[in-house]
């Protein structure tokens, strides 16, 4: 079972380097990598449904053109693009983004894993 899980990751790691690189972005690419593992963690979570998923996609979409777009977001003071992003390449170019998305990966990956009705797995029950 072990190993599963080994090339489970293994799998989502290449996904993410694929997702990544398609979006043609070098100052993105290991937020986009980690956008990947938190989606794909996400539909694992859920046991198996994307619809957590797209709506995580959707609403980090939405979020980024409401700042961007709708010029909601006004820096106060300058910050160094690796900090803080940039409009061009989205938020998760910069260290805070890709810092709020591993958290975010590592909330994904504590929670428990739920079924499509919206119960717990027989897996997590016998943890407790």
């Amino acid at each position: 079972k072990k190993g599963a899980k080994s090339a489970s990751w293994k799998a989502k790691v290449a996904l993410g380097l694929v997702f990544a690189a398609s979006h043609l972005s070098k100052e993105a690419f290991v937020g986009l990598v980690a956008l990947s593992l938190c989606l794909s963690e996400a539909k694992r979570r859920f046991g198996g449904s994307l619809s957590y998923a797209m709506g995580l996609h959707a609403s980090l979409v939405a979020s980024n053109m409401v700042f961007n777009l709708g010029q909601a977001y006004v820096q106060v003071a300058p910050a160094p693009r690796w900090l803080v992003g940039s409009a061009a390449h989205g938020p998760h170019s910069g260290l805070i983004g890709v810092g709020l998305l591993l958290v975010l990966l590592a909330t994904l990956r504590a929670s428990p894993t739920l079924q499509p009705n919206g119960k717990q797995s027989r897996a997590n029950k016998r943890r407790k």
